[in-house]
């Protein structure tokens, strides 16, 4: 979360460069024609996904948080985002009607709805369990 490409998330949370992910063109990944006019990820064709946690800015103008207590809501900060995030995935899990996050379900229906990829879901578990099982 954030540390691509030699990024590092700094004492304030912020990432020490912006984050922005590929176009969202349809070529390789989906098609998302711009949402915010460039004011979250800088591109007034395309969406790209934002920040450290990769947050579609559609989804950002939605969930956007100040996680951090500082007065802003920042995409590109390791607390707004993650905040954010959260809250995107308790929604999107209580839309899908099959429980909250703490069933199988509800769990798989929220991380889909981040991202409508299987592998991601996949991944996304592996992660949380080799860190519940890493944890003292």
């Amino acid at each position: 979360h954030g540390t691509e490409a030699s990024r590092h998330i700094l004492a304030n949370g912020n990432l020490s460069r912006p984050l922005f992910g590929p176009q969202l063109s349809g070529k390789k990944y989906s098609l998302i024609q711009d949402t915010d006019n460039g004011r979250f990820d800088r591109d007034t064709t395309y969406d790209r996904a934002i920040g450290p946690m990769q947050i579609i800015p559609q989804t950002w103008g939605k969930h956007a948080s100040d996680g951090n207590g500082d007065g802003n809501k920042d995409p590109q900060n390791i607390d707004d985002a993650a905040v954010a995030a959260a809250n995107y995935l308790c929604v999107a899990a209580d839309n899908a009607r099959q429980g909250g996050l703490d069933t199988a379900k509800g769990w798989t229906q929220a991380v889909i709805a981040y991202n409508h990829s299987y592998d991601y879901v996949q991944s996304v578990y592996k992660a949380a369990n080799d860190i519940a099982h890493a944890t003292p």
